[in-house]
This record gives structure tokens, C-alpha cells and sequence, in this order.
């Protein structure tokens, strides 16, 4: 049986008081904080009919691991057909791909906990959890989530016939109408190295290329990796150098390209190496994950895949090959590499793009009250509704 730590039961503590108070929660937990045990425990605690949703059935397997740590597992349904399952008891797990055209079986949920609920998208209301939770009939929500922010685009109609469009960076809680009304908890990563429960990661700065000479994406949300894999193409050979230098050094290393075709053609010269991309059928990506992680695969470079929902505490290295100004991604690519193991006292993070620079070092970014309301903090500044990019367009 396991121990809690004390922000775990302060956390379980603090939603039990609020399940019957009006209004939706967020509770922001740091990637390592322990959410799955945390999700258990408040279960455990109610006893009360619960829906758990999750947006993928890698982490409905985690939160039903230490859910049947604390119930019987007769009590567990699974509704997923990623796991070739669809039961409904009084603990039910399940991935919103699967139920949000089922909502007549769970109209009876009055409590449903959404794990990873940055996902919710509240301002458009033919979403899959907006709709599935008003068809439910509007339960009480408890969020969860590591990076309680979005990136929002949107236009401002000038005089002149143009409209300036503005991306920024907005917490969750902070929009016209909000679905979530308050955040009960925040755990950062830095209070989890303070406290000896992450390790604190090493910083390497070997940015290839100037910031200002990457270019923003058509919709200016992001940077355009097509361009930016062009740029690094020039420079192939320093970069299966640097990754070799990083392998030799370490037992298993973690690359993110900004492009399949980068990971790719950088893996074809890495021997030892793996590349795992949405174009990677499932048997297979386990297998390399699998291989991986006891060794046979030293080095697999992936791309908008092992974010959430990988653990992986051995993981010594990550190389980070693709720029951002998305401080949730940004957060959620370091934040594979804090977790603690045997044997391991830190994870080197190796930024080939400028990202630790503008964004900040992880341990650094947290979410506070800054002037009475919550904003992501970092040692670069504070970053709800700030500026990313912004552009005119012709009407």
C-alpha cells in the first residue's frame, strides 16, 4: 500500500470540500505529482458513483492501475474501445472518443473528473466533452491537468479594412464565461524538486538557429517547422553529431523533432535508434517504447507524440529540435525527464532551438495569483494573454 505525500492529501482534502460546491474546479498538478493516485484517492474517499474521462487509453490503464489499488475491481467499469472494453459500474473510466455519442448511459454521473482537461475547449460548444457534459445534464467537473493554458487566436477589425490577428497564451480560467470558476490547487514542478520528489534536469544551450530567423506558421499560432527543418537540413551532420555525443553519454535518450521527415532522415544516420510519429501504427510504437526502455533502443526521436501520458522515470536526456512558443508544450516536453530512479541524479536537456531561453527552465514555471488572479509564472516573465505573434489580414 502506498503513502501519501502531504500536498496529496491536502489535494484530496480540498476536493472532497468542494464536490458540493456550485461551479467547476481545476486542480494543477505538475507532471510527477501523482494525478493517478490523487484521482484514486478522491474516488476511494466519496463513494460515490464516478465518471473518469480521459483522452487516451495509455493514461485510462494508468489511472485503472491505482484505482484497484483502492477498490474492488468489481466496482471498475472500462468504456473504451481502444481497450476492447465497454462496461459502466460505479467507477468508470473512459476515453471521450468513446462515449461522447453514448451520453444516454451516463446521465445518471453527477460527478465527472477530467484528467488532462487543458483539452476541454469550452468556447465551442459542439466539442466532444462540451457537448457529451451537457447531454449528461451539466455534472459537477473536476479538472485535472499540468498546464492549465491554451494558445487563443483571434481578430481585432481595424478601420482600414484589415483585421490584426493576436495569438496569446490564456490560462483556462481567465476567458469571457468561463467553464472552470476556480483552481483549488497548484503544484509546480519546481515545489516537487524542492521537496525531493523530481530530480532538477541540466541545461545545455546549443541553439542552432537565431529565433528571429524562424518564421511563423500560416495561421502565426506557431512556428513553421516545415521551414524550420528546411533550415536545420544545412546543418544535418552537426546534428547526428551532437545526438551521437548525447548517446554516448547517457542510457536512454528522448529527441523531439519538428518533422517526420527530420526524424527520419536524423535516425537513418544514428545507429541504435528509433523514430515513433502519428504514422506509427500502435503494435509498433509499443515495441520501440518497449525496446527503449530496457535498452535495445537507445535514442528514439519522435514527433507531437510522447508528451503526456509517457512515463519513463530512466529517461537521462532529452534533445529538444523543435521551436516553440507554446509554454504548455514547452512544459510538457521537459517534463519527461524529472521524474526520479535509481541510479539517476539528473536529465541533461539539450536545447538546440531556444526554447529554455525565451520560455524558461521548467522548475521555474508555475501557476499563481499574480495581482489577485492566476497567471503562469517563469523567470522570462508572465505569460497569461501576453503576445506571440500577431499579423494583418487583407478583407
Amino acid at each position: 500500500m502506498y503513502k501519501l505525500r502531504p500536498y496529496q492529501i491536502s489535494t484530496v482534502s480540498l476536493v472532497e470540500e468542494d464536490i458540493s460546491v456550485f461551479g467547476n474546479s481545476l486542480v494543477v498538478l505538475a507532471t510527477g505529482a501523482g494525478k493517478s493516485l490523487i484521482i484514486s484517492e478522491i474516488v476511494r474517499w466519496l463513494r460515490q458513483p464516478v465518471l473518469i474521462l480521459q483522452p487516451s487509453v495509455e493514461i485510462l490503464h494508468q489511472n485503472k492501475e491505482k484505482l484497484l489499488q483502492v477498490v474492488d475491481k468489481d466496482d471498475i467499469g472500462v468504456y473504451s474501445a481502444s481497450a476492447g472494453e465497454k462496461t459502466i459500474r460505479a467507477f468508470t473510466l473512459a476515453t471521450i472518443g468513446s462515449v461522447y455519442n453514448k451520453p444516454e448511459h451516463f446521465n445518471h454521473f453527477k460527478l465527472v473528473m477530467v484528467d488532462e482537461c487543458h483539452l476541454v475547449n469550452h468556447k465551442k460548444l459542439n466539442t466532444m466533452y462540451m457537448s457529451f457534459l451537457k447531454k449528461i445534464g451539466s455534472p459537477k467537473v473536476v479538472g485535472l491537468t499540468a498546464t492549465p493554458y491554451r494558445l487563443e487566436t483571434w481578430g481585432e477589425r481595424l478601420k482600414n479594412g484589415y483585421v490584426l490577428s493576436h495569438t496569446v497564451t490564456k490560462m483556462i480560467n481567465r476567458c469571457m464565461n468561463p467553464f472552470w470558476s476556480k483552481i483549488l490547487v497548484s503544484i509546480s514542478t519546481g515545489d516537487l524538486i524542492d521537496a525531493g520528489y523530481l530530480c532538477r534536469p541540466t541545461y545545455i544551450d546549443k541553439q542552432l538557429i537565431p529565433r528571429e530567423e524562424l518564421r511563423p506558421n500560416l495561421s502565426h499560432s506557431d512556428y513553421d517547422l516545415t521551414d524550420f527543418q528546411k533550415k536545420t537540413k544545412a546543418r544535418e551532420t552537426e546534428l547526428v553529431d551532437i545526438i551521437n555525443w548525447v548517446k554516448d553519454k547517457h542510457n536512454h535518450t528522448l529527441v523531439f523533432c519538428a518533422s517526420v521527415l527530420q526524424a527520419t532522415e536524423l535516425s537513418n544516420q544514428i545507429s541504435g535508434s528509433a523514430v515513433v510519429s502519428a504514422e506509427t501504427n500502435k503494435k509498433l510504437r509499443q515495441k520501440i517504447i518497449d525496446d527503449f526502455r530496457n535498452g535495445k533502443i537507445r535514442v528514439v526521436l519522435n514527433v507531437e507524440c510522447l508528451t503526456t501520458g509517457f512515463d519513463f522515470p530512466s529517461l537521462d536526456s532529452i534533445v529538444v529540435l523543435r521551436p516553440t512558443n507554446s509554454i504548455r508544450l514547452h512544459v510538457q516536453m521537459l517534463g519527461r525527464g524529472v521524474r526520479v530512479a535509481e541510479g539517476k541524479k539528473t536529465c541533461d536537456i539539450i536545447d538546440l532551438v531556444g526554447n529554455v531561453k525565451k520560455l524558461g527552465r521548467i522548475e521555474t514555471i508555475r501557476v499563481e495569483k499574480v495581482g489577485g488572479s492566476w497567471d503562469i509564472v517563469s523567470e522570462t516573465g508572465t505569460w497569461h494573454n501576453k503576445e506571440l505573434y500577431s499579423y494583418l489580414i487583407e478583407r
